[in-house]
Formats: structure tokens, C-alpha cells, sequence
């Protein structure tokens, strides 16, 4: 049975998802953020739910960016359904956000479609570090620092560049991801090194739940790689994930062919833990 999430679901909804809160956090954190309605904000969705003989089996929503969000512990068998009830939402899907077994058995559905094409599809390696045994770094903070609203044209330019070369989707409108950018530097949840006053790497918590953060926007500029930027802006996400945002653990992704990616994470702490999918398409217009 697929039921829409309630107020007074909410408990049994937050208790299956930190069940499987590596690969949740997505769900949890928009959850807590924005609600169970879909609203204006990119990250709203409708949240519902998947119940068997009175214990919930899944937790899904359509956000306004296009995405499935789904956790559903493993189980393909609720593809089918899931797709189903997305496609009765007012927004046109575009990708998959999701542990991998069922983005896999969703996409697989969606792309059956003659009309849908895929433009970027990842199968993740899924890391987690424990902040208990990470190690905190003195940082020279004239060269990486937490980024700031002001930087929005700078960070604009680079995510452009990151998006473009990765083939990812630019979802929202250029108001639309300036205000999130504003909103989450403003939580002081991005961080950049500075090269000859230039913005050339970043990273970002892109989602946070209790304290859990995920790791995203991980990104150098392809003439200053190989210098230890990023190393140098996870080191201090992590040193403010410990100190100012009191967090006890990190996720990331990060796709399985990245090499220097998944070296710098391993050295980093990082242990693989699993496999999560960044699955996006397109429609013919």
C-alpha cells in the first residue's frame, strides 16, 4: 500500500530512514529542512510511503528539481510502484538519487520509455568516515576558508565548469541556485581554497542529519589539480564539521572509476561502505 506521509507519520517515517541513514540522508535532511509537502524550494517534495502488513517497507518523494528520492532497504521489487506514483506528480522526472538497488531497477523502468534519454548515469562508491578518528589539521586561512554569500559569482563560475564537465543537469533557475547557495554559505556548509585570489576548489555538506553530514561539491579547476587543494578544503570541512557544526560522521560518494577521488578519501579516513547512484536523463521536447 502507498500512503502519503502525514504529520502523525512522521516518527515511523524519521525511524525507518535513520534505520538506513547512510544512504537516507537526502530524504532526512530535506525532510527536516523544507517538510513533507512539496513547496517552491528545488529540494520540496511529496513525501509517501510503502507499507506491508503494518511496517513501512519504503519512503520515497519526487522533489521540484526532477528527482526521485527513494530509500527502500534493498528491495527492487518496489520500482515499479514508486515510478508509478512519481509520475502522477505535477514535475517531470529527470533523474534517480537513490541506494543503488532501487535507482538501478527505477531507472531501468524509466529508461524503457522511447522518449527518455539518459545523460549521466554513476554507479557511487559510498564512504564513511567516523570524526572520532579523523585528524585535525592546522589550515593557512589567508587561502581556504568557509565561503560566504558574497562569493556567489566566483562559486557560480566554478560549479558551471564542474557541471559542464561532468555532464550533470544545471537544475533551477540561476535565482532559484542562487538563493540555495546564499542559504547554505550563510550555514557556513561550503568551504574553497583560494589560488591568486581565484576560487579554484570547493567542497560542501549538501545534507546533514542529526550528526550525520554528506559530502558533496567536491571540485578543483582542471588547471590547478594535483596541488592538494581539495585535500586541503576536506581538511577543513572536517575540522568544522568536528568543531562548528558538532557532527560525528561523514558520507560521500563518489563514482567507482574516480581514482585520484577515492585515494584522496582512503588517505583521508574514508571507508567504502556501499554503493549509491546519481542517475540523470532527459525527455524528447
Amino acid at each position: 500500500m502507498i500512503a502519503e506521509v502525514t504529520d502523525r507519520d512522521l516518527g515511523r517515517i524519521r525511524e525507518f530512514l535513520e534505520t538506513h541513514v547512510e544512504t537516507s540522508l537526502f530524504l532526512l535532511s530535506n525532510l527536516a529542512e523544507l517538510g513533507h509537502r512539496l513547496t517552491g524550494h528545488l529540494n520540496s517534495g511529496n513525501y509517501r510511503y510503502i507499507e506491508e502488513n503494518g511496517e513501512i517497507q519504503a519512503v520515497f518523494c519526487l522533489t521540484r528539481r526532477g528527482n526521485i528520492l527513494a530509500q527502500s532497504a534493498g528491495r527492487a521489487d518496489f520500482a515499479a510502484a514508486i515510478l508509478q506514483s512519481c509520475e502522477r506528480e505535477p514535475i517531470q522526472i529527470q533523474g534517480v538519487v537513490a541506494e543503488w538497488m532501487i535507482a538501478d531497477a527505477i531507472w531501468k523502468l524509466l529508461c524503457a520509455n522511447l522518449r527518455f534519454h539518459p545523460t549521466f548515469t554513476s554507479k557511487e562508491t559510498l564512504f564513511s568516515l567516523e570524526l572520532s578518528n579523523a585528524s585535525l589539521n592546522p589550515l593557512a586561512a589567508k587561502t581556504v576558508r568557509p565561503l560566504i554569500p558574497e562569493d556567489f559569482a566566483d562559486w557560480l563560475k566554478l560549479n558551471n565548469g564542474y557541471l559542464v564537465e561532468e555532464g550533470l543537469p544545471a537544475q533551477g533557475t540561476a535565482a532559484q541556485r542562487q538563493a540555495q547557495f546564499v542559504e547554505q554559505s550563510t550555514a557556513g556548509l561550503w568551504w574553497g581554497v583560494f589560488e591568486n585570489e581565484r576560487l579554484a576548489a570547493t567542497v560542501a555538506l549538501n545534507a546533514t542529519h542529526d550528526t550525520i553530514g554528506q559530502v558533496g561539491g567536491v571540485y578543483t579547476v582542471p588547471g590547478e589539480r594535483r596541488k592538494g587543494l581539495a585535500r586541503r578544503a576536506m581538511q577543513l570541512l572536517i575540522n568544522d564539521s568536528i568543531n562548528r557544526h558538532n557532527l560525528h560522521k561523514l558520507i560521500l560518494f563518489t563514482g567507482e572509476h574516480s581514482v585520484a577521488a577515492r585515494e584522496l578519501y582512503k588517505n583521508l579516513g574514508f571507508t567504502t561502505i556501499g554503493h549509491f547512484a546519481l542517475l540523470f536523463g532527459d525527455w524528447d521536447k
